[in-house]
Parts: C-alpha cells; structure tokens; sequence
C-alpha cells in the first residue's frame, strides 16, 4: 500500500563518444596540473624581487624627482654664480661708462660719478630680477613635471599586481576550467523520478475512477 518512487536516468544518445570526451578532459587537466601549480610558483617567486626593485624606484626616476625637488625647494638668491656675475659685469660697465665719458671730455667730478653709479645700478638690478625670473620658470616647469614623475613611479605598481593576480589566479582557473568542461559534456545525463500509486487502495482508487469514467455507475 501507498505510493512508490522510481529513478530513471535519462541518457544522451551520443553515450560513449560523450564519456570518452570527458576522460580525455581529464586526462588533460591531470597531466598538466603539476605544470600549471609550477608557473604558477615560479611567479609568485618574483614577486619579492618586484618589491625590492619597487621600493628601491627606478634610477632615472628617483634623478629625476631630486632634481625638481631642489629646483622646488630652492631660493632664486641661492645661485651660487650670480655675485660673480655681478662684480663682473659692474665692473665692464663702470670700464664702458668712464672710457665713453672721456671720450666727450668728461672725465672726473659728481657728474661722471652719478652717470657710472646710475649705471652700475641698472645693471645690477638687471641682472638680479632675470636671475630671479628665470628661478621662478624653472620652479613652474619643475611643479608641471611633478605629477608625471609620480605617475612614472607609480607604473611599476600595474606588473606587480599582474603577477600576483595570474600566479594565485592560475590554478583555479585550470580547475573551474575543468569542472565547467566536464559538467557542459555529462550535463546531458538527468535523472527522473516518478510516483505512482501501489498497493490495494491504489488498485481500487483506480477501479472506481475507471468505472466512472467509462459511465458504468450512472445507476446509483
């Protein structure tokens, strides 16, 4: 009495060339494993080296951030060069000045001295504002450079992070790769489950529906 379940397994109609693919899949996935675990070493062994050279930065990059670095930091009094130039070029004006003055006669007196010092003092201001002009275009031209320089060092992070994500990644890709293989082929198989009514109640449940239907009880 009661009911009972039956399973029946649905199979595809290409059974063997089906089960024959899969053990291929896996005879593939099984002699390659071992190679894809060892590259997968091999890569996340490079990766302390990665850091090392990262925390060291690229030679030319960490010149390069020196250099605007003191260009940024520096004072447009702090060249070295700039007195000399002054004292010299003073002294080719205050040289010029007198020897045109003579020339004309007028050599000696207040006049000659104002006329030299006047001189002197244009040139020395000359001198000083293009020095501090120019210190302030290379202090400009330093702060646009200094984003790209730190980008350059951060392009070093991008490999690092390559590496690190295909030497975890590769294994498990093999695997899912496997395992979505290998269900897309014995996917086909389902199982199928089916009730039915057993037993005496059962046997007279369906004798009484079948006399009903066939109109043999019209009489009660």
């Amino acid at each position: 009495m009661g009911s009972s379940k039956k399973t029946q397994t649905t199979k595809p109609i290409y059974e063997a060339q089906l089960t024959g693919a899969a053990d291929t899949l896996k005879g593939v996935y099984s002699n390659n494993a071992a190679n894809v675990q060892s590259i997968s070493d091999q890569l996340g062994g490079l990766i302390p080296s990665m850091l090392d050279k990262y925390r060291l930065g690229d030679s030319g990059v960490n010149a390069a951030r020196g250099f605007l670095t003191q260009t940024l930091e520096s004072q447009p009094d702090q060249n070295p060069y700039l007195e000399q130039i002054v004292a010299q070029t003073n002294a080719n004006v205050a040289d010029k000045t007198r020897t045109a003055m003579g020339t004309r006669g007028l050599t000696g007196g207040t006049v000659m001295q104002d006329i030299v010092s006047r001189n002197l003092a244009e040139n020395e201001s000359g001198l000083r504002y293009n020095d501090y002009a120019q210190a302030m275009a290379r202090k400009m031209q330093a702060a646009g450079m200094a984003p790209g320089i730190a980008a350059g060092d951060a392009i070093q992070i991008a490999p690092l992070l390559s590496v690190a994500d295909a030497s975890t990644s590769m294994p498990l890709d093999a695997a899912m790769k496997y395992a979505a293989g290998t269900g897309g082929l014995l996917g086909q198989y389902t199982n199928t489950t089916q009730k039915s009514s057993g037993g005496l109640l059962g046997g007279l449940l369906g004798s009484v529906l079948g006399g009903w239907a066939s109109g043999g009880f019209k009489g009660i």
